[in-house]
């Protein structure tokens, strides 16, 4: 008896393991693995490399866009092809996605997600403030009363604006205001560093300077 080998994408059957293993869909699905494994292997490298400079980094000796070009120039070095611009954007999301995963975890009742790439980068923000706040702001609720045209944000800018130390570094004053939710709680070497408001983790879409 023959042993018959079906494609579970096409479902035709193949006596021969070679003419299995070369026909499209096999081919798709192997190019499609492939990628995958390179895009992996980028991005921790992406993250190995980040790690080893973000000293540089965090205390400003190196700029972020310094680093993306070294780590462009360093991917293609080993046969990848991504843009400075492409680190950078590869990096917010992986940041983003990490920061997501440990908010979800951190909140009581949830029940715990994993990430790809968690271990990796838990060695280079677990204990990183700009990441983890040491505390949450809360913002007061308003009373309707106390509600006037284009308030929303102006409450949270009033509400925050009396705070004389950055949240994350405890150190310098606030003196970054983020757009949209108007709160003013960081300095803007910290601001630099986030992508989401630590008050209400409202994404931010603009960091403003003040000043007081």
């Amino acid at each position: 008896m023959k042993t018959l080998m079906q494609c579970e994408d096409c479902k035709n059957f193949f006596e021969d393991w070679k003419e299995f293993e070369n026909h499209p869909c096999r081919k798709n699905v192997k190019e499609t693995q492939t990628k995958e494994i390179a895009v992996r292997e980028a991005t921790l490298a992406l993250i190995e490399w980040y790690k080893e400079n973000a000293s540089a980094v965090s205390c400003g000796k190196m700029r972020k866009k310094v680093l993306w070009d070294k780590i462009s120039n360093k991917l293609k070095g080993y046969g990848y092809t991504y843009t400075s611009e492409q680190v950078a954007g590869r990096w917010k999301s992986l940041l983003r996605a990490y920061k997501n995963i440990r908010d979800h975890n951190n909140k009581s009742g949830n029940s715990a997600k994993s990430y790809e790439f968690e271990k990796e980068l838990d060695e280079i923000f677990a204990a990183d403030p700009a990441v983890t706040p040491k505390f949450t702001l809360e913002t007061k609720p308003s009373t309707s009363s106390e509600v006037t045209p284009c308030s929303s944000k102006t409450n949270q800018f009033t509400e925050t604006s009396g705070i004389e130390k950055c949240v994350i570094c405890l150190d310098k004053p606030p003196n970054c205001v983020y757009a949209d939710c108007g709160h003013l709680v960081t300095c803007m070497e910290c601001a630099s560093r986030i992508l989401d408001c630590p008050v209400c983790r409202e994404a931010i879409i603009q960091k403003i300077k003040v000043f007081k």
